[in-house]
C-alpha cells in the first residue's frame, strides 16, 4: 500500500520529481520503518511479543532494502528483535541478531569489528 501512495503522489506531480522524488521516498520509507519499530517496542513493553515480532521483522526488511544491510538505522530494530527472541527463550536466534547489531554499531563508530 505505501508504494501505491507514493506512486499517486509521484504521478500527480505535486511533491516529488527527479532527485527530490528519490529523497522523498527514502524519507517516507524511513518514517514507515521507524513507525513499525516504535509500535513493536510499545508491544514489547506491553508484553505482546507475538504482535511485535512481525512488525520488527518488517522494519528490518524495510531498512535493509531501502538503506542497505549495514545501515546504522537498522540497529534499534535489530536490538529490539534480539530482545524479543531472548525474552521468548529463543536465544539461538537472538545471539546472531545481537551480534550483527553490535557489528553495525561498531562500524558506525569507526571501530574495527
Amino acid at each position: 500500500m505505501p508504494q501505491a501512495i507514493l506512486k499517486t503522489i509521484h504521478d500527480g506531480g505535486r511533491y516529488f520529481e527527479g532527485p527530490r522524488w528519490h529523497a522523498g521516498r527514502l524519507w517516507f520509507v524511513d518514517c514507515m520503518a521507524r513507525t513499525l519499530n516504535n509500535l513493536a517496542a510499545l508491544y514489547l513493553y506491553q508484553g505482546r511479543h507475538d504482535d511485535a515480532e512481525p512488525l520488527l521483522k518488517r522494519a528490518v526488511t524495510v531498512f535493509e532494502k531501502s538503506l542497505g544491510p549495514t545501515s546504522p538505522e537498522l540497529v534499534e530494530s535489530l536490538d529490539n528483535l534480539a530482545a524479543l527472541y531472548k525474552d521468548k527463550g529463543r536465544t539461538a536466534e537472538a545471539a546472531p541478531i545481537a551480534k550483527r547489531a553490535a557489528a553495525i554499531r561498531a562500524k558506525a563508530a569507526g571501530q574495527k569489528i
